[in-house]
């Protein structure tokens, strides 16, 4: 019936046009229903992703794309390839957020490397650690230094937030800048084998850490380090250690999602200050001056639904084993280098067998071991037991649990290699 109705408001009345008018709205109605009902499924998945429409949003100098009904396909496999397609639901945030996908890697030594896949590129490879905070992070930096002095290599600059805007900013007028230089390390160093666009292949590594024992340190550490841009942003002394927790979040869930956009001022306008708890002395006026981690956790958070970042972190399950070609568990240390030994070809043991810097003393103490590692059940007990700290820190936990699936398909295939 109100097909009719609007056929005869727009000049349908005649006898000689009815018949083509309803025709013609019949075909309008049919194109709307199509495309309103219209459920990507399994079996019309091939249709879904060839026919899209995208519209971008500008912020700063970076496109995020609005999700409408499809797109395209380039970002199935991180590399190009189509051999290992991403499940369907992936699509918008992947085609919304493009930053997040890595196109230059190697992927997991142990797990991943087939056998046409030499272990000559894995160490001839440019080395990039990304340093994951209080998760023996100082220790292996060391570790890579020491590393680099016997193996006479070239080290890049360390990639905090400024010196990783700047790194990417100088490679913008000379790619062959860090031609000759092997390592790289830092907390913002994800996604420089992007930037570097070399010849050379490139391949990261990290170490993990327990997300409670993780913030526990932390909370600790940034008690005495007030400076250091991992504590600048809330006094440590101030606060709880739930309200410690809940301020860190997932950080390495925002590591491997960076992008040095977040540090530049035209992301300004995207950092809602009051919404988080912050240090007096940061105001709407200086930004720029906040930590990029928490500039970064602001933003995300900001431009973001809490459904496209459970999909963020489903994508980030599902790469984790080829963005690193070894993955470190902080609790497994000296296992842990002589994995990054084997892949690598680089004296790490000898190096860096029993180093551990910036352990915290109530970890040290032999005198008070016992009583030590009590109060760290303890607080574990605290943390765990408060459901808003598990949601902050639930991408973490789950990232945490995949990586030691894959620290110990690592090891399975490390004791597998020296016993042949």
């Amino acid at each position: 019936m109100a097909l009719f109705h609007l056929r005869g408001m727009i000049g349908c009345r005649r006898r000689s046009r009815r018949l083509l008018c309803t025709l013609a709205f019949a075909f309008i109605l049919l194109f709307v229903a199509s495309n309103v009902l219209f459920v990507p499924t399994i079996d019309n998945i091939g249709l879904y992703e060839k026919s899209h429409v995208n519209t971008e949003l500008n912020i700063g100098k970076i496109q995020v794309k609005s999700f409408n009904s499809s797109t395209d396909t380039d970002y199935s496999n991180d590399t190009g390839r189509l051999d290992n397609p991403q499940p369907y639901r992936l699509i918008g945030v992947v085609n919304k957020f493009p930053w997040i996908v890595r196109h230059r890697y190697l992927e997991n030594y142990y797990t991943r490397r087939d056998n046409a896949t030499s272990s000559k590129l894995y160490r001839d490879s440019k080395v990039v650690f990304l340093h994951h905070n209080k998760a023996a992070g100082t220790t292996v930096k060391t570790c890579l230094t020491s590393v680099a002095a016997k193996q006479s290599l070239r080290i890049g600059p360390v990639m905090a937030s400024n010196t990783r805007v700047g790194f990417q900013n100088s490679l913008a007028k000379s790619r062959d800048r860090y031609q000759s230089t092997r390592i790289f390390m830092g907390g913002y160093s994800f996604g420089i084998c992007d930037d570097l666009k070399s010849d050379n292949p490139c391949s990261y590594f990290t170490f993990l850490r327990n997300p409670y024992e993780r913030v526990i340190s932390s909370y600790e550490y940034c008690k005495r380090a007030r400076s250091d841009q991992l504590c600048s942003v809330l006094n440590a002394n101030e606060v709880t250690i739930n309200e410690w927790a809940k301020h860190q979040g997932s950080f390495f869930f925002r590591q491997v999602l960076f992008m040095p956009e977040f540090c530049k001022k035209p992301f300004d306008s995207h950092i809602p200050l009051d919404v988080e708890p912050h240090d007096r002395k940061y105001t709407v006026r200086n930004k720029l001056s906040i930590s990029c981690w928490f500039r970064e956790k602001l933003a995300l958070n900001n431009i973001t639904s809490p459904d496209e970042r459970d999909l963020m972190n489903e994508y980030i399950l599902m790469n984790l084993e080829k963005w690193f070609a070894v993955i470190g568990i902080a609790e497994e240390y000296e296992f842990s280098i002589q994995l990054l030994e084997q892949a690598f070809g680089l004296p790490f043991i000898k190096c860096c067998g029993g180093m551990r810097k910036n352990y915290h003393e109530y970890q040290q103490t032999n005198k008070t071991d016992s009583k030590q590692s009590t109060v760290i059940d303890d607080l574990k007990g605290q943390l765990m037991a408060d459901s808003t700290v598990k949601e902050a820190l639930f991408y973490d936990l789950q990232i945490y649990e995949k990586a030691k699936e894959i620290f110990e398909k690592q090891k399975q295939v490390y004791y597998q290699t020296i016993s042949s």
